[in-house]
């Protein structure tokens, strides 16, 4: 089982269902993390407005895509591994796309979910 590829994802590589785009790029891992940011400030600032959130999602993973372009994040990883997730540490301009399709459908979620809530709630004042 120690080389068996298919399950495991390679060998010393986990298992992650998520297509690759070579060079073992995976744009949904950009789509989740700008999910989970518009997530995380949604939870950080409760009345901050849809489109604000989808701006600060937006602007904190451009920022440190273009971050990416510096030696500075290799550098942290090194020191503290788990900053390697945060910060990544190469630049590949197809996460940026894959930022904007998760912030879009972060977005897009969020006003299906609040519409939900406020139909709700005008129906139970009826």
């Amino acid at each position: 089982m120690d080389g068996d590829h298919r399950t495991a994802g390679g060998p010393h590589r986990p298992f992650c269902p998520l297509p690759t785009l070579g060079a073992g790029r995976r744009p949904g891992w950009g789509l989740l993390y700008a999910t989970l940011l518009y997530v995380l400030l949604g939870f950080l600032f409760p009345r901050a407005t849809r489109l604000r959130l989808f701006l600060g999602s937006l602007g904190w993973c451009v920022a440190v895509e273009l971050l990416q372009l510096t030696p500075l994040p290799l550098q942290l990883a090194q020191s503290l591994p788990i900053l390697r997730l945060v910060l990544g540490t190469s630049f590949a301009v197809l996460d940026l796309f894959a930022y904007v399709a998760g912030a879009a459908l972060a977005w897009t979620v969020d006003g299906l979910i609040r519409r939900t809530r406020a139909h709700a709630q005008a129906a139970r004042e009826l």
